[in-house]
């Protein structure tokens, strides 16, 4: 059985499916604009947490990021959580960015991620 969460975001009033990112939680993939990328179970968690925050318009600390990731985790995680954390949004910066998808710093220990639109594969 397959489980999938699709957020799509809509443009000028239109939907375009290039918009919409999926996320197979099973299969702990993500794709969007016909591009899919395995992650490992925590860059999957973090990227799920990243993009329904991005398509809130919430920024997010790196602690909420470390709980969001440890979160099962009886003792929060290891001393170097937010170490972690930082080094998966340095490797989604560079995984993203050709489906336009950005992390951004915004202020010292804030993080948001912007969705642009995919224009290149709207015009199929």
């Amino acid at each position: 059985m397959a489980v999938s969460v699709a957020i799509t975001r809509r443009h000028n009033r239109r939907h375009d499916a290039a918009d919409r990112i999926e996320f197979a939680v099973l299969e702990q993939t993500i794709w969007r604009g016909g591009n899919s990328f395995f992650m490992s179970p925590q860059q999957f968690r973090l990227a799920l947490v990243m993009t329904v925050a991005a398509a809130n318009r919430i920024s997010l600390t790196t602690d909420e990021l470390v709980d969001a990731l440890y979160a099962d985790d009886i003792d929060g995680g290891p001393d170097t959580a937010s170490i972690i954390v930082r080094k998966h949004i340095w490797r989604f910066r560079m995984v993203f960015r050709p489906l336009g998808m950005t992390v951004i710093r915004e202020r010292q220990n804030f993080y948001r991620m912007s969705i642009e639109p995919m224009l290149g594969a709207i015009a199929a």
